[in-house]
């Protein structure tokens, strides 16, 4: 979903993230949507409530837990699950669903059939497992990612107010929604870079404002602690309490990373 950002300055373009970011003769391996988002909750990342489910009784346990109602979302390490089609002809591998039943159905046509996106080949990929999370009723929404940018032998942060889409798409249509700052490995996130993403989203919510320091200080964080090469949030979302909460999170790592950071093993290989 990234392009030229990470290899030119914003807003002149964007090419893949995972260019740019993927150290040169290294292989370089993701991880699904579930374990990254555990990764940040486990460090103080406001994300939804979730559970992984393999079977359909599984995803009616969560759907309860949840209070009857969630999100079905097909586990598979491609984007564009959203717009794809699975091998049934069920459209979307992310849904919403309102009961037990609605969410038994299309557990048992999502879990065990391939789900074909943009990304996958014409055969797509099996869907072994269902993330179920919470519905998160929101009023705006962003995009944020840090990468290491190769040209530059420094990490960065990008982020865009347009989220939920492609960003490559919202630097076209708007440049000025979108900011790049090259970052030290060796620093935290100052407040004048925070500054700088805030007047960038348009914040004025002094709760959201210092949410957001804290949320982008604590990502910043677990992007280095865990040698990670990409960690990108889509959407990032706001609700009406002035809350932030990353809807959906992305890691991906060069193969050095499992040495240093073993916990990583169990995740690698996962839905490929």
């Amino acid at each position: 979903m990234l392009s030229k950002i990470y290899t030119r300055g914003a807003p002149s373009g964007i090419r893949a993230a995972t260019r740019s970011s993927k150290p040169h003769g290294a292989r370089a391996f993701s991880i699904q949507e579930h374990a990254a988002q555990s990764i940040l909750s486990e460090n103080g990342v406001n994300v939804p409530r979730g559970r992984v489910a393999t079977t359909s009784q599984q995803v009616i346990s969560a759907i309860d837990y949840l209070g009857g109602s969630g999100v079905l979302k097909a586990q598979i390490l491609a984007g564009g699950r959203g717009k794809g089609t699975f091998d049934n002809g069920l459209e979307g591998g992310v849904h919403k669903v309102n009961s037990s039943l609605n969410a038994q159905e299309l557990a048992d046509r999502m879990l065990g059939h391939r789900l074909r996106t943009k990304q996958t080949s014409e055969r797509g990929l099996v869907v072994n497992k269902v993330y179920v999370t919470e519905q998160v009723k929101y009023e705006k929404e962003f995009y944020l990612s840090f990468a290491v940018d190769r040209t530059q032998s420094k990490p960065a942060i990008v982020v865009s107010r347009s989220g939920g889409m492609n960003v490559e798409e919202a630097a076209e249509k708007d440049p000025d929604s979108i900011i790049k700052l090259h970052l030290s490995y060796d620093k935290d996130i100052t407040r004048n870079d925070a500054n700088a993403i805030v007047n960038v989203l348009g914040l004025t919510s002094e709760h959201s404002i210092e949410q957001l320091h804290t949320m982008v200080s604590r990502l910043y964080t677990i992007f280095r602690a865990k040698d990670a090469t990409l960690l990108e949030i889509n959407p990032v979302v706001i609700t009406k309490e002035g809350d932030l909460i990353c809807l959906d999170s992305k890691f991906s790592f060069d193969d050095a990373a499992c040495f240093r950071q073993p916990e990583l093993a169990k995740f690698k290989g996962e839905g490929e």
